[in-house]
């Protein structure tokens, strides 16, 4: 992945679907991620693949702003136009598939898919004729989490988040998709109900058939919701540390 941004500018943009019933048109408001599978020149051209860049984002119905979604944004691009494709890459189909497997297991602890639109680039786009696929979700109606806001939390909200992190992690395996790591950020907390909500599905995929993942204490770690006294040690138990 490249330090590059490629999704700056999109806050504000409108996003027209016609897929849905009536057709609609939502507006970007806030932008979650911005991420990319960018490879070097040398890479490219040792094995000429299609990269991606992946945007997610706070989105609201144009005609109707209290209509408010989570929107992701897939791209292929690359480095001219002229190298534009219409291949989806793996990364990408795995993603798919992963989103398609949450929705059909009506799975508890991810948004309700709205819809996905794949669409072909017009010469206003990253990469005109290249391929990008556009996905609605519902947005969590909770607390999105960040480091500021956990830590701020008193130690027993803390542990009730991580557990119930646990408990979605596990409802995602129960759907047969990995997370395949999560940012803090798109964590969303339902005191209430003692829920997590992972709203975003970067870098998940489908698990191989007849594989079983155990869940570890490390993965609150990766997740952003402990502390380690040593970013080598693999004695988790003793190195965890809530402060």
């Amino acid at each position: 992945m490249t330090e590059k941004f490629f999704f700056d500018d999109w806050v504000g943009k409108t996003i027209k679907l016609t897929s849905t019933n009536p057709p609609s048109e939502w507006k970007l408001a806030a932008k979650l991620s911005d991420k990319n599978s960018q490879m070097s020149a040398e890479r490219y051209h040792e094995s000429p693949s299609p990269s991606a860049a992946y945007g997610s984002f706070i989105c609201h119905g144009a005609k109707d702003p209290s209509n408010v979604a989570f929107g992701s944004e897939w791209a292929i691009h690359a480095e001219r136009a002229r190298q534009a494709t219409e291949t989806v890459s793996g990364m990408t189909y795995s993603e798919l598939c992963a989103i398609e497997l949450l929705r059909d297991n009506n799975c508890t602890a991810a948004p309700k898919i709205r819809t996905h639109e794949p669409i072909i680039q017009d010469d206003s786009m990253l990469v005109p004729g290249g391929f990008i696929h556009y996905i609605l979700m519902d947005k969590a109606c909770c607390v999105q989490l960040n480091e500021e806001i956990f830590w701020a939390y008193p130690r027993s909200e803390r542990d009730r988040i991580r557990q119930a992190y646990k408990e979605a992690w596990s409802e995602w395996i129960r759907c047969g998709v990995s997370d395949g790591g999560r940012h803090i950020s798109h964590l969303f907390w339902d005191s209430d109900a003692g829920k997590i909500i992972i709203a975003a599905s970067s870098f998940s995929s489908p698990l191989e058939p007849f594989r079983i993942l155990k869940w570890r204490d490390s993965k609150w770690l990766s997740a952003g919701l402990l502390r380690t006294g040593s970013a080598h040690s693999c004695a988790w138990e003793e190195q965890m540390k809530d402060t």
